[in-house]
């Protein structure tokens, strides 16, 4: 138990400061009572936790005021450790500084009634509220910087847990016993269905946005999943089916429990490549996407059929735009003739003139299926990735 020294009191302030000393453990219980009253998170917490540190700060308040001279140093220790006490208590840091407050306003309105008692003047009591709020607001701001470090360290170790645990289920490097264990710690549906997903921020949608969009904030309602950073995109689970849709790339992997999403995050994350090379938002599973996977993948191949398709069109200078355009209308309408040459305002001989002096320069025949399947790849390649041909 903390208690002051017993000198004998020499002036009208020391003498106010030695009774309220003496009233330091009755000062605590009522300032407790104050922060249990109007915070739930200092209610939850029993009262032995909370009493002796801040009978600590009412002692090395008050005795700070007596004796500006003594050991400051201490006092200082003594105000950051009660700010760390209370950020691993899970008390905010708004939440404490109105605690400090109300045992400030505890100790000051004892301050006047023990001068009543004494027949202590009013100067004095003056006195000794300007240097209770001089002192309180070094107390404050000592408890403040160690309740905001102690808040970033606890963010830091919570988000490498909760990146790892991420990590470990998406990679599947964790037992299934592991992941229950874990998993129960951010409340998620053990049993539950779950898809896979990888998003990629954007400068107007932030990953705090995507998070909300998701289900997988902090503090945003029931959790429905969990994601962390990875490689700049935000990566991680949630529950089937996906709820909501968001504007920036995401690949959506297929449904499976928490011990079995590795497989679905690999095609989650092949699903954001194509949707990002295609520039394309919002949800994309895999099975969307037809052969375009294989076509933004195999980079050689593509390489190869643009040489041979599109390469012999483009030597040909200022055509080449039209007959390209031509064909790419033609591949989008399904072959249809007639459409083709009714969206492009032309005659349909015009359209079969073009056609075949395409065939001409690729050496390609538009009816036969194989010829027609490296057609569209080499469309679909030019269209995706102009940028990687040298």
């Amino acid at each position: 138990m903390l208690s002051s020294d017993t000198r004998e009191a020499t002036t009208p302030l020391e003498r106010q400061v030695g009774a309220l000393l003496a009233r330091a453990e009755s000062l605590a219980e009522r300032a407790v009572d104050g922060f249990q009253e109007m915070f739930p998170s200092y209610a939850r917490h029993d009262r032995a936790a909370l009493t002796p540190v801040v009978l600590r700060n009412t002692i090395s308040l008050l005795e700070s005021i007596r004796d500006p001279a003594h050991d400051s140093a201490t006092d200082l220790a003594f105000y950051r450790e009660s700010g760390e006490r209370r950020a691993r208590m899970g008390i905010t840091s708004d939440e404490m500084l109105h605690a400090w407050r109300i045992g400030m306003k505890v100790t000051r309105e004892q301050a006047y009634a023990t001068a009543a008692e004494l027949g202590i003047g009013d100067d004095v009591v003056l006195q000794f509220v300007e240097a209770l709020l001089c002192t309180g607001d070094v107390g404050m701001l000592e408890s403040a910087s160690a309740h905001r470090e102690t808040e970033l360290e606890l963010a830091r170790h919570e988000e490498h847990h909760r990146a790892n645990l991420v990590r470990g289920i998406l990679f599947g490097t964790l037992a299934p016993a592991a992941i229950r264990v874990q998993a129960a710690t951010y409340d998620l549906d053990t049993p539950g269905t779950y898809c896979a997903i990888r998003a990629r921020p954007t400068p107007e949608i932030s990953v705090r946005a995507l998070e909300y969009q998701l289900g997988v904030a902090d503090g945003a309602g029931p959790r429905r999943g969990l994601a962390a950073l990875l490689d700049g995109d935000l990566a991680g689970f949630v529950l089937f089916p996906l709820r909501g849709s968001v504007a920036v790339p995401l690949g959506l992997g297929p449904p499976a429990t928490l011990d079995g999403l590795e497989n679905s995050f690999r095609l989650a994350t092949r699903a954001l490549e194509v949707a990002t090379a295609a520039e394309l938002t919002g949800a994309v599973a895999i099975d969307e996407l037809g052969l375009l996977p294989a076509v933004i993948a195999d980079r050689d191949v593509g390489d190869e059929i643009l040489r041979r398709i599109i390469d012999p069109v483009l030597a040909q200078g200022k055509p080449a735009v039209t007959l390209l355009e031509t064909v790419a209308r033609y591949l989008e309408n399904d072959l249809r003739l007639e459409l083709t040459a009714e969206q492009m305002f032309l005659h349909v001989n015009t359209v079969r003139y073009r056609l075949r002096r395409f065939e001409e320069l690729t050496g390609t025949n538009l009816r036969h299926v194989d010829d027609l399947v490296q057609v569209w790849w080499a469309f679909r390649r030019r269209s995706i990735r102009p940028t990687e041909r040298p």
